[in-house]
């Protein structure tokens, strides 16, 4: 198989989230497989590109068009429908698919997986042939779960609820770690302005943890809360943290109530029912190895590929 990343994020993966890491996990998992990245990407079956465009993504496929072609970009995606037979391209989504993008994406004559059944609801309207597959997350050492605390993680801005889970935190009356960072002007000023304040003994932060780190405290937490009102694609705070054990809680915002409904959590629906979630994982300690279960069952690398290769193959057929 060929696997076009889009032109910007670098394999392996230098930065927290991105295309690349997706890329990277489905290039390990799927042996045989060669992908074309963005320059400066490294390792066996890498090819980096020359130029950090689309154009240059493509360019570097050379006479590589004899293979199924794995697309993470719509606009190399565009030009690759151009270069190969358009039913052997397959487009990966990972941005919000709302129903203008629907209606933009259907007239296309590849194929398209998604996400989360979330992602593709309005494109289902226009192209019904469009499949799901969940990302997955690195399989990485269990927490205990005994630090006392629980964890909030993510770009610090109102949709994605660092205050309610304050709020939640106090009304159940328990520490919270907040793991975060900004990537805007605005960003800076919520932070500054609404929660650096609140930041104290019963509220600390880590600012933008390295993976290892972020794993190591999550596993120390009672539970992780992700009260994001986004319409998120798919959500890998969730499924990080129920790797290492630590239910989630959260808001049913996009793909969010997908996930915690496989079993790694609680559907919760304001401030005040986060802190009934957060005095249920106190109780139920037991309900660890489950998450961690379903958590590896569901969304590890290997699982992903498997249910990739079955979806092209269905597909390509």
């Amino acid at each position: 198989m060929l696997q076009l990343s889009n032109p910007y994020d670098v394999v392996p993966c230098l930065r927290y989230g991105g295309i690349g890491r997706v890329v990277g996990l489905l290039h390990e998992a799927l042996p045989g497989t060669i992908s074309i990245c963005a320059p400066g990407s490294t390792g066996a079956g890498v090819v980096a590109a020359g130029a950090a465009t689309a154009a240059g993504i493509v360019e570097a496929v050379g006479d590589r068009t004899d293979d199924v072609v794995l697309v993470h970009s719509t606009e190399v995606a565009d030009l690759a429908e151009e270069l190969f037979d358009p039913w052997r391209v397959v487009e990966m989504l990972h941005m919000p698919v709302d129903a203008r993008a629907a209606q933009e994406l259907a007239v296309r004559r590849r194929w398209f997986v998604g996400c989360s059944a979330a992602q593709l609801v309005d494109l289902w309207s226009f192209r019904p042939d469009a499949r799901m597959v969940w990302h997955a997350t690195p399989i990485v050492p269990a927490g205990a779960g005994d630090g006392g605390y629980v964890t909030w993680v993510g770009r610090f801005c109102p949709e994605k609820g660092p205050e309610d889970a304050i709020g939640a935190a106090r009304r159940a009356d328990v520490q919270l770690v907040l793991l975060g960072s900004t990537t805007n002007d605005e960003e800076v000023v919520y932070f500054e302005e609404v929660i650096r304040p609140q930041l104290g003994e019963r509220v600390s932060l880590v600012w933008a943890p390295e993976n290892d780190e972020r794993d190591r405290i999550v596993g120390g937490a009672i539970a992780n809360i992700v009260p994001t009102r986004l319409r998120e694609s798919f959500g890998l705070v969730t499924v990080e943290a129920a790797m290492v054990g630590t239910p989630v809680l959260g808001y049913p915002a996009g793909a969010t109530r997908e996930l915690l409904r496989t079993g790694l959590g609680r559907v919760c629906y304001d401030v005040k029912d986060l802190a009934a979630g957060i005095r249920w994982a106190i109780e139920n300690p037991q309900a660890r190895s489950d998450v961690r279960r379903v958590a590896i069952e569901e969304f590890s690398p290997s699982r992903q590929a498997a249910r990739l290769v079955a979806v092209m193959g269905e597909l390509l057929s």
